[in-house]
């Protein structure tokens, strides 16, 4: 159009049909550089339109992230609590009680996992003690009453030099218990 309109001749020289004809190429001209300036305005609105939805979604994004992960920290650690934890004071518990002498008690964990197979060597490992233990009184009292027979005095110290052993001939003799320091011993 916009060549159409420099092709024709000056406008001193117009006709009216010349004159009108340029009036309606500048017309069209006006019209299409009416639309495209709508078109770019469209474009625009368009272009901001949808940055905006982008802006919000990110915004979004952005405060729903700390909270899925302060969810996914809140699981993780109920998680831990449930599965390391609350077994581990569990055993922990267990451990304090044998180790005041009650080999009796059980740990009973069903858990398929390490710290259940732990639990289960725990247990075991109780209950060996428990024999042995149980074992080791009865030789003891097997081991007294032989002692408490012979016809003479045995005794045994040990490197703190404290009666550790002696049989009733011993005590008799001595007037005391089964258990006291060598530098009480009478003279």
């Amino acid at each position: 159009l916009f060549q159409d309109l420099k092709s024709l001749p000056p406008s001193g020289q117009d006709t009216p049909l010349l004159a009108r004809r340029r009036e309606l190429l500048v017309e069209r001209l006006l019209a299409n550089v009416q639309a495209v300036s709508e078109q770019a305005h469209e474009h625009e609105h368009d272009f901001t339109r949808r940055r905006d939805e982008g802006e919000t979604r990110l915004m979004a994004y952005a405060m729903a992230a700390p909270a899925v992960l302060a969810m996914l920290l809140g699981v993780i650690g109920w998680q831990l609590s449930q599965r390391v934890m609350r077994p581990r004071a569990s055993r922990r518990g267990a451990m304090v009680v044998v180790a005041g002498g009650d080999l009796a008690v059980r740990n009973g964990s069903t858990a398929r996992d390490e710290i259940g197979e732990l639990s289960r060597q725990f247990d075991r490992m109780t209950a060996q003690l428990g024999t042995s233990t149980d074992a080791l009184r009865a030789s003891e009292a097997m081991l007294r009453l032989i002692a408490d027979n012979l016809p003479a005095m045995v005794g045994y110290w040990d490197k703190e030099q404290r009666n550790r052993f002696a049989n009733a001939d011993y005590r008799r003799w001595f007037g005391k218990s089964a258990t006291y320091h060598l530098a009480h011993l009478p003279t």
